[in-house]
C-alpha cells in the first residue's frame, strides 16, 4: 500500500510516455499534470520545485522528486515491487535498457529531434540528421538480432523497463518515418497489444 500519492509531471513526448505507461503497467495511482515542454507551464512553482531544470518526466512522492524517464521508472518497479527476481534477467534488463538509452534514444533519435522538430532552436544539420539515421539502422539491428526469440516480453515472462525503454523508442521512430527491423518490429507489435500501453498512450496525450 502506497501511503503517499504519486505525482507525474509532463505529457507528450516519448520520454513521458514511458513514465505514464509504467503507471498502469504497475497498476499505480498517481495523479497527472500534463506539462508540455517549452511551454509557459514549465514556470509554475509547484513544477519548478519538482524539476528545477524545467525537464519532463518528472515525479514527485512525499518529499522525493525524481527527474529522468529511466530513473523515473526504475523506482516505480522497486516500489510496486515488479525487479526482476534473478540476476541474470536483471543483468539482461539493464544491459539492454542502457545500450536503448544511449545508442538509440540519445544518439539517434534525440539528434534528429533537436536538427529536424527543434531546427528553430538548435539549428539544422543536414548531415548529422543523415549520420543519426544511419547509425539508427545499424544499432536497431543489434536488437534485432537479440529480439529474435518468440517471447512476448523483450527478457523474462514479464513486462520490465526494457520492454517500456525500448518500446517507446519504436513509437518515436515509427513517428519520424524509421522503419524496424522485422523481429523488433513483431516484438513491438505484440508489445502495444498490452492495455497498459493503450491506457500509457491515452494519459500521455491528454
Amino acid at each position: 500500500m502506497i501511503k503517499e500519492p504519486l505525482h507525474v509531471w509532463g505529457c507528450g513526448t516519448a520520454r513521458t510516455l514511458r513514465v505514464h505507461w509504467a503507471m498502469f503497467a504497475l497498476n499505480l495511482p498517481y495523479i497527472s499534470h500534463p506539462i508540455v515542454t517549452r511551454s509557459a507551464d514549465m514556470e509554475d512553482k509547484n513544477f519548478l520545485a519538482v524539476s528545477p531544470g524545467k525537464k519532463i518526466p518528472a515525479l514527485s512522492h512525499g518529499k522525493r522528486n525524481l527527474t529522468e524517464s529511466a530513473a523515473i521508472i526504475e523506482y516505480l518497479f522497486h516500489l510496486a515491487g515488479k525487479h526482476s527476481n534473478t540476476i541474470e534477467n536483471m543483468t539482461e534488463i539493464n544491459r539492454w535498457s542502457y545500450f536503448t538509452l544511449m545508442e538509440i534514444d540519445a544518439t539517434a533519435l534525440y539528434v534528429l529531434r533537436r536538427h529536424q522538430d527543434l531546427s528553430a532552436i538548435y539549428g539544422e544539420a543536414p548531415k548529422a540528421c543523415e549520420a543519426a539515421r544511419n547509425y539508427f539502422y545499424r544499432q536497431i539491428k543489434v536488437l534485432d538480432k537479440f529480439l529474435g526469440h518468440q517471447k512476448p516480453f523483450a527478457v523474462g515472462d514479464q513486462l520490465s523497463k526494457l520492454d517500456i525503454i525500448l518500446g517507446s523508442c519504436c513509437l518515436w521512430a515509427q513517428s519520424i518515418n524509421l522503419e524496424l527491423p522485422c523481429n523488433v518490429e513483431r516484438w513491438f507489435t505484440n508489445i502495444q497489444l498490452l492495455k497498459s500501453f493503450e491506457s500509457g498512450l491515452r494519459a500521455n496525450a491528454e
